[in-house]
């Protein structure tokens, strides 16, 4: 029986994999620890074989699974079809790495029998250098139990950000063949926690990549937020009503903050592109669709990283009110501008 089980999906990692496995191998709690590291090879083309079969041979319990390019989510997905006789399951990037504590402080939470164990996070650059510290729910330690399971489904949705109880992710698989398959599923997994235990450490160390950031895409692939928070509703189901505020919170920080600003590096978006966001919110949720007690409360101040989260309330009143229709036009007058272009 293992007490955690890992899925590092890995397309063409040969650069950041050696760091990232030698980050698993350098923890305090590694002997104690009943550990299996899967790791998904997604038809990789360059040394990331190479690199895996040396760590496996070395160590038995990371075992090695290849397959046809099939995109993350396939690949996670076929992690997640090989868990067997573990406790917990949680995912690592292969880019990233852990702190030497990391099992140390996600351990407390899988002894006290917790279904889902959370951590603060380290936001680093290329060469690992710490750039900020992310405190994933400063207000965790007031609310109630109830109020702080619903609040963490609301934290940043990666796959890696969290440990779960491994039943939750019975009959739970991400979608495959679009990006943002975390948010697609990742809240709705938490949602079925009975109970969370949330570690002070900031013990996972995230390489933030502005120059392949989606948030800086141009490529059309940027429209895969309307299925994937459709695919969120979907899991939801019946539940949905019970989860309004949550579900209406991740909408308006992922479609209605985050896909602005995505739309503004897409060359080819349109008046139209910018009011189906608008269209969107108030099928799902009316005129009063700006209205969410979590903007309220300001827990986009934690999870939006730019001072934009300052003043959301204002710009949701501003695009409600038909701002929404001039970006198209101020974006292209930005680009026009020499240091812009």
């Amino acid at each position: 029986m293992y007490d955690l089980t890992v899925i590092l999906a890995i397309y063409n990692m040969q650069d950041h994999l050696a760091r990232c496995l030698d980050s698993v191998l350098a923890q305090t709690r590694l002997e104690t620890m009943r550990l299996r590291l899967l790791c998904i090879d997604d038809g990789s083309t360059d040394q990331t074989s190479k690199i895996l079969a040396e760590y496996s041979t070395r160590h038995p319990w990371i075992e090695v699974h290849h397959k046809e390019n099939g995109g993350v989510s396939s690949a996670r997905n076929l992690g997640l079809d090989l868990v067997e006789r573990s406790t917990y399951v949680t995912f690592l990037d292969p880019d990233d790495t852990w702190q030497p504590d990391y099992l140390e402080a996600v351990s407390r939470g899988m002894e006290a029998g917790k279904d889902t164990i959370f951590f603060n996070i380290n936001l680093v650059d290329a060469n690992g250098d710490l750039v900020k510290e992310l405190e994933v729910c400063p207000e965790y330690r007031n609310l109630d139990a109830e109020s702080a399971r619903r609040r963490m489904i609301l934290s940043k949705p990666a796959s890696w950000t969290r440990v779960h109880r491994t039943e939750l992710y019975e009959g739970n698989r991400f979608p495959v063949g679009r990006i943002y398959e975390d948010l697609a599923l990742m809240p709705y997994v938490t949602s079925q926690s009975a109970s969370i235990y949330y570690a002070p450490e900031y013990v996972y160390n995230y390489v933030i990549d502005v120059n392949n950031s989606i948030m800086n895409s141009s490529k059309s692939a940027i429209f895969d937020i309307y299925p994937a928070l459709g695919y969120l509703w979907e899991k939801f189901g019946d539940s949905a009503p019970a989860y309004r505020d949550e579900l209406q919170y991740l909408m308006l920080e992922h479609l209605g903050i985050g896909q602005p600003y995505r739309l503004l590096g897409y060359r080819q978006a349109t008046a139209a592109d910018y009011q189906r966001i608008i269209d969107t919110l108030r099928q799902c949720f009316g005129k009063r669709w700006r209205h969410n007690i979590y903007i309220s409360q300001g827990v986009q101040k934690t999870n939006v990283n730019s001072k934009l989260s300052l003043v959301i309330p204002q710009v949701f009143l501003a695009f409600d009110l038909g701002a929404l229709r001039i970006i198209p036009t101020l974006a292209t007058v930005i680009r026009k501008i020499p240091r812009f272009s």
